[in-house]
């Protein structure tokens, strides 16, 4: 038999919800102190801009992050512009479209 569970599903989300605002808020504060998410400082690197000057958190979610979410979420377009930002990295720069407009760089820390 199925026994009960201690919280309902609308508490789990609530929960849920909590873990990711939980995440942002760590991911813009490091950020904002020295250019780290929590990925990037587990790998041990770390976002600046293009003359190496410390990285703006503005700059990360307005011009780093926003454009290419809006877009994605364009049928079809936004499939094309994820690929496309995606493969640009491999071209000589090392830089994706998002950095591009940004006018940042991820560097070794």
């Amino acid at each position: 038999m199925l026994e009960k569970l201690p919280f309902t599903g609308s508490t789990a989300m609530a929960v849920s919800a909590l873990l990711v605002v939980a995440v942002i808020a760590c991911n813009l504060m490091l950020l904002n102190k020295n250019g780290q998410t929590i990925g990037k400082r587990t790998v041990g690197t770390k976002l600046v801009r293009t003359d190496g000057t410390p990285v703006e958190v503005w700059r990360v979610v307005v011009l780093r992050w926003l454009p290419l979410f809006v877009v994605r979420w364009i049928p079809f377009l936004g499939g094309l512009a994820g690929l496309a930002d995606a493969l640009v990295i491999f071209g000589s720069d090392r830089r994706c479209i998002h950095d591009y407009i940004a006018d940042t760089i991820v560097i070794v820390d």
